[in-house]
């Protein structure tokens, strides 16, 4: 399972739950979130460990 957090500074500003990478970028791409979804695109298969990772600028990804 994976959440995406939007964080404008400290504060969260929207989020995205998704199964997986590719389900996680499709929504991205849905939103017009551009950056987030070609930044999704760069994660190696078969996607991240479990834990916390900076995505890109002002994206952070919980992996469970």
């Amino acid at each position: 399972m994976i959440c995406i957090l939007k964080m404008t500074g400290q504060e969260i500003s929207g989020w995205l739950i998704a199964h997986d990478i590719d389900e996680a970028r499709h929504a991205a791409q849905f939103r017009g979130a551009n950056d987030l979804a070609a930044a999704l695109y760069r994660v190696p298969f078969p996607g991240p460990a479990q834990g916390k990772h900076d995505v890109c600028p002002g994206f952070i990804m919980l992996v469970d």
